[in-house]
């Protein structure tokens, strides 16, 4: 779905507002989205389920410009959520080492002004989760912390030459397109593997 003039003016007047959605991939995916509430999004070329509940989390902070991001130029994207308690920070701390190095697709889409979606999800980024930091610092006042979990991605925007193409499997590729076989054999390369190309 590229953002064409009339959306984009549409935008910047307020007819319409940008809403993100945030995908990672495993066993059970990690839903989350920039709004308030769940929103339950239709099967696509990345979500795999009818009906999945993203869950909002108010969390977009750090993200560049919006006319940067619709362009691709970032090969990074971070996300803060601030006002977290200890317990989601020890929770954090158990996950981080299962969740560095999963899949992770960011897109955006629009809504009108009741809230409800006008176009449909342009899964722009695709990447993987490179860091899930948090922090646990004094406030400035009295015995008050500040406490926050940062999600650190690294990847590429869909209309690039060149992708972060390491994380690919056939269920990723699968789910994009499910002709295509160029990664059934992914599954068994073994570290240092080599292979003759052009193939013979």
């Amino acid at each position: 779905m590229p953002v064409s003039e009339t959306l984009a003016r549409a935008s910047t007047r307020g007819l319409v507002r940008p809403a993100f959605f945030l995908r990672l991939d495993g066993v059970t995916p990690t839903r989350a989205w920039s709004g308030i509430g769940r929103r339950y999004l239709p099967a696509d070329a990345v979500e795999d389920v009818e009906g999945a509940a993203y869950v909002g989390a108010g969390f977009l902070r750090d993200l560049p410009e919006m006319e940067a991001l619709f362009m691709g130029e970032s090969t990074a994207l971070a996300f803060t959520l601030t006002g977290v308690d200890a317990r989601a920070l020890a929770l954090v701390d158990e996950a981080a080492g299962d969740i560095e190095g999963a899949g992770a697709h960011f897109g955006f889409a629009f809504l009108d002004a009741r809230h409800a979606l006008v176009t449909e999800v342009f899964w722009d980024f695709d990447g993987e989760v490179d860091t899930l930091e948090w922090s646990d610092e004094p406030g400035r006042d009295g015995p008050t912390r500040t406490r926050s979990v940062t999600l650190n991605l690294t990847g590429g925007w869909s209309d690039r030459r060149f992708r972060l193409m390491q994380m690919w499997t056939p269920a990723d590729q699968g789910r994009r397109d499910a002709t295509d076989t160029a990664f059934q054999h992914v599954p068994s390369y073994d570290g240092g593997a080599t292979a003759d190309w052009p193939l013979k």
